[in-house]
């Protein structure tokens, strides 16, 4: 079961087919909270050797719970539309250098969940990016 989609929607991760959609249109489940499905979360790099450097650098992307951050934009997610299993549209309310701005952008994992490409709203571009595995700190070699 993959957390954030509704109950009930029997969609699994070996069930899920893209939808090609024109640019951010919304059919799907619409989140009460907005909160970013588990599957997304985690460091995002352009170039996979990218990972080892230190967190977030211009070339990265974090995904919380409940945000989208680059290098120097924090957006905290406001809407949820969850497509299917691997892929969905955000709203995002986004700060840049002092300026507040809203940010609709297209999440789309891939079917093995390695790389996760996000197109804006204006559908002026698109980047995809390598899962960065989580990093391991001294509590997580305790058994």
């Amino acid at each position: 079961m993959l957390v954030g989609l509704a109950a009930g929607t029997g969609v699994g991760l070996a069930e899920a087919k893209p939808i090609v959609l024109s640019p951010l249109q919304e059919r799907g489940t619409v989140l009460a909270h907005p909160v970013l499905p588990l599957s997304f979360r985690g460091r995002w790099s352009v170039d996979a050797r990218d990972c080892r450097t230190a967190p977030i650098e211009d070339t990265q992307v974090w995904v919380t719970s409940n945000s989208v951050n680059y290098y120097e934009t924090n957006g905290h997610a406001v809407r949820v539309v969850i497509e299917n299993s691997r892929r969905l549209v955000v709203t995002l309310k986004s700060e840049n250098e002092g300026t507040t701005f809203q940010a609709k952008k297209e999440l789309s994992l891939s079917s093995d969940l390695s790389t996760l490409t996000i197109r804006d709203e204006d559908d002026t571009g698109k980047t995809t990016f390598h899962r960065c595995r989580p990093e391991r700190g001294p509590s997580s070699d305790r058994r």
